[in-house]
């Protein structure tokens, strides 16, 4: 909810706007400054209209809380603090829930989840650099791997199961490395993995550049920018009139949309969400490495002129006009998604909202 609110913003916005809406629920309080406990934290969860068990909020509160040995002065023998003494404030939480801060500084980062994450984010950037994999969203291939581990349903693996899938997909682990995942994504402390929140670490965030590009797109089909795309919104844009499906008779347009919708519609409602339209999006960010090229994926994609240099678009309309005087030029018919080649009609009011009149007569460009 935090990270659609935001826009998937960096992790230090996430955290203060988690705090913002916190104290605004509770009237101000608890403050970013006061040690608040495990007990508090589930009033918070609750009063988000956030469903935990009592062993799922043990378990989110035991990863963040700064857990110190103390000393029995009987036998002296080491303890660790449990984690219902634990104290932490609301600010202290929200940038550990979130990584504010270098691994270094932040007494919740654990450099060795970090280290297992980079090496499965380097395999999964090696996969979609290679000739056989170019293109593809490595992380949703991965997701869709690991889910056939998942015998029960439960969206989730034990240790075994996401080690085995992780080397079945061609991602070399160690046992070890599963036994670090397990100790950091284990939130019910039920001895399995959720594979939301795995593949979530393995993602990580988007950079700004990357997520303003994937708004620009979500704002072309989201016509009354309500954060949810309609199936109507879509049929605006797509026309499915010419799919070899549809030609042949095997589907109708209506299918053949939905088909289209389904790439991010994952709860099946006939409608895409935000967070499902940025979530689709993260997982493929975290497959390409270079700015430039996500950028004019996102372009051509979604035919979104603009771009320099290797970013510019390519996949926008170009068009040689002739114009009253006999005067011919070659102009970019500008975010053209919705404008079919032989759209004359659209192709001049989009001209002339740019200001370009006169022309007598448009021909398509190769």
């Amino acid at each position: 909810n935090i990270q659609s609110k935001t826009g998937y913003a960096e992790g230090h916005v996430l955290s203060r706007t988690l705090q913002n809406v916190v104290k605004t629920i509770a009237n101000g309080a608890p403050t970013t400054d006061i040690p608040i406990g495990i007990n508090e934290f589930a009033k918070t969860l609750t009063m988000m209209n956030i469903d935990a068990s009592p062993k799922e909020v043990e378990g989110v509160w035991a990863r963040f809380v700064p857990v110190q040995p103390t000393q029995d002065a009987r036998d002296g023998k080491f303890h660790e603090e449990t984690i219902h003494n634990a104290r932490l404030s609301l600010k202290q939480f929200a940038d550990g829930l979130f990584a504010v801060g270098p691994a270094s500084e932040s007494k919740f980062a654990s450099s060795d989840i970090n280290a297992v994450c980079r090496k499965i984010q380097e395999q999964l950037l090696a996969r979609a650099r290679s000739g056989e994999a170019s293109g593809r969203n490595e992380v949703r291939n991965l997701t869709r791997s690991l889910s056939l581990m998942d015998k029960d349903g439960s969206n989730s693996l034990s240790k075994e199961e996401l080690f085995n899938g992780l080397q079945k997909f061609g991602i070399r682990v160690t046992i070890q490395d599963a036994d670090i995942l397990l100790k950091h994504l284990d939130r019910d402390r039920n001895g399995a993995v959720s594979i939301t929140e795995f593949l979530r670490g393995i993602r990580g965030h988007m950079p700004l550049q990357r997520r303003e590009l994937v708004k620009q797109a979500m704002s072309i089909l989201d016509e009354n920018n309500n954060g949810i795309i309609s199936f109507e919104e879509v049929a605006k844009r797509y026309s499915a009139a010419r799919h070899p499906a549809v030609l042949s008779g095997d589907k109708t347009e209506r299918d053949v949309i939905q088909d289209f919708m389904g790439t991010w519609d994952k709860s099946n409602d006939a409608q895409i969400t935000t967070q499902e339209f940025f979530d689709y999006y993260a997982d493929l960010s975290a497959s390409i490495d270079h700015d430039d090229y996500f950028e004019l994926m996102m372009r051509n994609a979604w035919h979104m002129s603009g771009g320099t240099g290797q970013s510019q678009n390519t996949s926008c309309r170009r068009v040689l006009l002739t114009f009253k005087d006999g005067s011919q030029r070659i102009e970019e018919i500008t975010n053209d998604i919705g404008i079919s080649a032989d759209d004359k009609d659209k192709m001049l009011l989009n001209l002339e909202a740019r200001g370009i009149t006169g022309v007598t007569k448009i021909e398509l460009y190769a």
